[in-house]
């Protein structure tokens, strides 16, 4: 009997030795994870009274003709923000309706850690295509938009002059487009839109829309509405995905942020 009693006694002390160690493994993970619960739990949420102030900011408080019956829909406009996705990460994203082209209809934004505030990405994203554009406004018309042609390293050269002069910038990378800034500014990069549109729509084009003006002008490259979209994190990399009403699926990945432009960027166009 005090043999059978050794014997069973040994499988209790295993048993109190495990308990003891997974307690202080649960203590020891648990310490090391309080920080980024914290932190989660005091991330504030992006609010909608601060994207309507971002997108006020981003409208020009002046125009070239400002009798013209023309702009009286900019003039009135309230922001319309249609959807939020975020935050996700360190990011959230904004889908808005532009009150004129050449406006980002989604607007990016990046918590900071150390300030604990949320800050909008210079860089704006205008995705989706439709030509003729006939949603929006066009600041050409009243003398408040330029393009422009710059290829090469004149490119960012002649974008950072506009900018330096109150403007904001659209780059197609053949040509630009820039108009007049608000009290703050965004650039949007629309490199590869001429051949997307070419695509998209197929060449060749008919009526007015010629192949050569759709490379050194912006009159033809319009934004259309929304179906909806969505926005996660995947391996390391944020990915955004948008349906158009035109049966477009743009699909857009980045890594990060440097405050201004997103990082590794890398844009994919699907016709659904």
């Amino acid at each position: 009997m005090e043999k059978a009693s050794k014997i069973k006694g040994k499988p209790n002390s295993k048993r109190l030795v495990l308990s003891i160690f997974i307690l202080f493994a649960g203590i020891g993970i648990g310490w090391l994870l309080k920080d980024f619960v914290f932190q989660e739990k005091i991330k504030p949420k992006l609010t909608l009274g601060q994207i309507s102030s971002d997108i006020k900011a981003l409208i020009p408080q002046t125009f070239q003709h400002v009798d013209d019956n023309y702009l009286a829909p900019v003039f009135a406009y309230e922001p319309k923000i249609l959807k939020i996705i975020g935050p996700i990460g360190n990011f959230t994203i904004a889908l808005i309706k532009p009150p004129f082209r050449e406006f980002p209809n989604f607007l990016v934004y990046n918590f900071d850690d150390e300030t604990k505030e949320w800050n909008r990405v210079h860089e704006g994203l205008s995705l989706g295509i439709i030509l003729p554009e006939k949603n929006h406004i066009d600041l050409h018309r009243s003398g408040d938009a330029v393009d422009f042609e710059a290829q090469g390293k004149n490119v960012e050269k002649t974008i950072k002059h506009f900018q330096s002069n109150g403007m904001s910038v659209s780059n197609y990378g053949t040509f630009g487009h820039a108009h007049s800034g608000g009290r703050e500014l965004y650039h949007l990069d629309k490199n590869g839109y001429v051949e997307w549109a070419k695509i998209i729509v197929g060449v060749p084009f008919s009526g007015p829309i010629k192949d050569k003006k759709m490379e050194n002008t912006c009159e033809y490259y319009g934004t259309p509405e929304m179906e909806d979209f969505s926005f996660e994190r995947k391996g390391g990399e944020y990915l955004i995905e948008a349906r158009t009403e035109n049966k477009q699926r743009w699909q857009i990945k980045f890594s990060g942020t440097d405050g201004k432009r997103l990082l590794n960027k890398n844009l994919r166009i699907l016709r659904e």
